[in-house]
C-alpha cells in the first residue's frame, strides 16, 4: 500500500483478521455457527477496507470445489 510503504498498518490489520477469523474457526467447530458467520463476515468487510479482498484455499488453488 502507497501509504503504508514499512507495512506497519498492513502488519497490524493482518494480525487482527488473522486473529478473527481463528475465532471463527473455533466457533464453527464448537457449534456456534451463526456468532462465527457473523464475526467472518467482519473480518471480510474490514480487509476490504483497507483494500485487501479474502480468498479462501479454493480461491487460490486450481480446485473448483
Amino acid at each position: 500500500m502507497a501509504d503504508d510503504p514499512c507495512g506497519v498498518r498492513a502488519k497490524t490489520v493482518m494480525q487482527r483478521l488473522s486473529t478473527e477469523l481463528e475465532i471463527y474457526w473455533r466457533g464453527m467447530r464448537d457449534g456456534q455457527a451463526a456468532e462465527a458467520r457473523l464475526r467472518y463476515e467482519a473480518a471480510q468487510k474490514r480487509a476490504r477496507q483497507v483494500g485487501l479482498t479474502y480468498k479462501t484455499v479454493f480461491d487460490l488453488t486450481d480446485d473448483p470445489n
